[in-house]
């Protein structure tokens, strides 16, 4: 897919609805006639003080205005489009830079750890990726909703949410520690754990950046930022390449730089939330609330109520990093490392093309889909609408992309030694189309009862799919692990378009879908 693929989705989504509006719009909209232009008739000037009579004779043709109001509406609807396909091009050009650096650093680690000691470093990255969520439990959620909802009087909620923020990472940390001090039985694992804890910090405090950018709409910014975690860690793969340590120490190295590259984010992305925190935000005043709209009274929040209307939205990025991690983290257990090492490696391929659709749902639209949701539902409909055709056409272009040129792409950029990628690689491929069309599904689902729906289907999902893997891993081993989150993509699919279907029957009939 590419930028060009989505015009569609930006033309009906971006378009002010001004642009269309009054007698300019009318009559751009009108058929071009090319062989016969606009005629207005009007009467000559007559006496006043004679009848009024009109004879075809009294009319004549005025000068065709067509082409200037076209030109104006054109003109109008060209400044609306232009910036948002070059902030969805630029943001989609970052994020396939990210993937490949990400696949890159992989590959580079792959190659130079061999496929146990990545398989211990992969395994135990899986782990603390899995339990980030934590940290915040939906707090940049609750954000970009809040800003949606009260434009600039959501920065009431600021303070004590940073509150629950610095609660929720302390319990995610203590989360880290006693599973590191579980793993005694193999110290590489408690060691891995241990170092790698920062990263999930900087995951959190990354993340709130990101939003901060987002309600800014300041994507050259936001671009820049995606990128500068997977380049640093990519530049240390080049090192550890060239570097000549013994083969063992090589996890416990690769999980000391993650860790230095973490906590210098953790600064930059700090110094980066204060002026936010001060109530320094541009944000987009677009579909905000009118005055008449904000002017009831605003209390001071409590951290009970910022955590009543945050919870839904971290447990349900809990559940998906656990719907996600817990086939690597059940290989490492049930197997091996290095089975673990073989999944983890199709996993981050299927992973990086899940960055297309997420680059436009939530990196770029999901500021604008609370607004909508609040102030635009006609609009929202139709972005969910019109996105799932997109989306679900983009998934199995990839997939098919997958299965022609993956085995071959790993055999040669892995070697010999990684053959058993390409086989799960093909089976995870199906998961693609799968989860394009239900991220698009689940975009509309944006209120708190819509989103703990979400969320407790992902928990039901995730633990299906553990359950698969506790089946499958003993005698399929990493291919039983990728069917089993395929199931899970497709149950997750089937979810999405049920609450979907139950939302649309209740809608007004020109947000249904066709």
């Amino acid at each position: 897919m590419s930028a060009q693929a989505l015009c569609p989705i930006i033309i009906q989504l971006a378009v002010p609805q001004w642009a269309f509006d009054g007698p300019i719009g009318q009559l751009a909209a009108l058929p071009s006639g090319a062989d016969r232009p606009l005629i207005a008739l009007e009467p000559r000037q007559v006496n006043p003080r004679l009848p009024l009579t009109t004879k075809p004779s009294d009319l004549r043709p005025v000068q065709p205005m067509r082409a200037t109001f076209a030109s104006v509406s054109a003109r109008r609807i060209r400044s609306a489009i232009v910036p948002q396909v070059r902030a969805v091009t630029l943001l989609w050009a970052a994020t396939a830079a990210g993937a490949l650096l990400t696949f890159l650093t992989q590959l580079l680690l792959a190659r130079t750890m061999g496929p146990s000691a990545y398989g211990l470093f992969a395994s135990s990255l899986s782990t603390v990726t899995m339990i980030a969520p934590m940290a915040g439990f939906g707090v940049s959620y609750f954000w970009l909703s809040i800003f949606g909802q009260e434009g600039p009087n959501a920065y009431r909620w600021l303070h004590e949410s940073m509150r629950l923020v610095r609660l929720t990472s302390a319990l995610a940390l203590a989360v880290v520690l006693l599973w590191a001090l579980l793993a005694q039985r193999h110290p590489a694992t408690t060691a891995s754990l241990l170092l790698l804890s920062p990263v999930l910090i900087a995951v959190l405090l990354a993340e709130l950046v990101s939003v901060k950018l987002r309600l800014e709409e300041r994507y050259g910014e936001l671009a820049i930022w995606q990128l500068s975690i997977p380049a640093a860690r990519f530049a240390f793969a080049v090192l550890l390449a060239v570097m000549s340590v013994a083969h063992e120490q090589y996890s416990h190295i690769a999980a000391f730089a993650y860790a230095l590259i973490a906590v210098s984010f953790s600064l930059l992305a700090w110094k980066q939330l204060k002026p936010m925190l001060r109530g320094n935000l541009r944000i987009n005043v677009q579909d905000q609330p009118t005055e008449s709209e904000s002017a009831q009274p605003l209390m001071q929040p409590s951290m009970g109520e910022i955590w009543s209307r945050s919870w839904p939205f971290g447990l349900e990025t809990v559940l998906y990093t656990i719907f996600l991690q817990v086939s690597t983290v059940s290989l490492k257990y049930l197997a091996d490392d290095r089975a673990a090492g073989f999944f983890n490696i199709a996993l981050s391929v299927i992973l990086a093309t899940y960055l297309l659709p997420t680059t436009v749902y939530q990196k770029y639209l999901l500021p604008k889909l609370f607004r909508w949701a609040s102030h635009a539902p006609q609009r929202l409909a139709a972005a969910q609408r019109l996105g799932f055709q997109v989306m679900l056409a983009g998934g199995v272009l990839v997939m098919i992309a997958l299965w022609l040129i993956g085995p071959t792409a790993i055999r040669y950029a892995y070697g010999s030694e990684f053959r058993p990628v390409a086989q799960v690689l093909s089976v995870l491929a199906v998961a693609a189309p799968l989860r394009f069309a239900s991220t698009a599904a689940s975009s509309g689902l944006l209120t708190t009862a819509q989103v703990r729906f979400r969320a407790g289907a992902l928990g039901a999902i995730a633990a299906i799919v553990g359950g698969l893997n506790y089946i499958l891993i003993p005698t399929y081993g990493a291919l039983g692990s990728s069917v089993a989150l395929v199931l899970g993509e497709l149950l997750l699919l089937l979810a999405m378009l049920y609450s979907w279907r139950r939302v649309v029957r209740t809608a007004a009939p020109e947000a249904r879908l066709q």
